[in-house]
């Protein structure tokens, strides 16, 4: 009888680790989605450059990655523009590591005014 239960209760316990790592993993990839209304700035001096959206709404100030958005917004500078985001869990990039706000990852935008 003792031989049966071991092989419960590992099961039990190998069924509760595998339910806490899939919430982790399921909370991780749960990133916030947000619009921001702001405008692309270009932050640094060359060489070393990086893009930043400032809020018009409230200051803040979003370091953009990656590197392939980053490049594709370079050309937006000073434009007042609607961005649809998703904001990541951990700073990634170079700009976060001067950038005060939140780093984020541009899914869409649209021009709203020209400079």
């Amino acid at each position: 009888m003792s031989c049966m239960k071991f092989p419960v209760k590992a099961l039990c316990c190998i069924m509760c680790v595998f339910c806490v790592l899939g919430q982790t993993v399921n909370a991780a990839g749960n990133s916030e989605r947000r619009e921001i209304l702001g405008r692309v700035k270009i932050y640094g001096s060359e060489p070393h450059t990086y893009v930043g959206i400032e809020s018009t709404e409230d200051g803040t100030v979003y370091s953009v990655y990656p590197p392939e958005k980053e490049l594709a917004l370079r050309n937006l500078q000073g434009r007042v523009i609607r961005f649809k985001v998703k904001v990541l869990d951990k700073p990634q990039g170079y700009g976060s590591l001067m950038l005060t706000g939140p780093t984020v990852t541009p899914v869409s935008w649209k021009v709203l005014k020209e400079q």
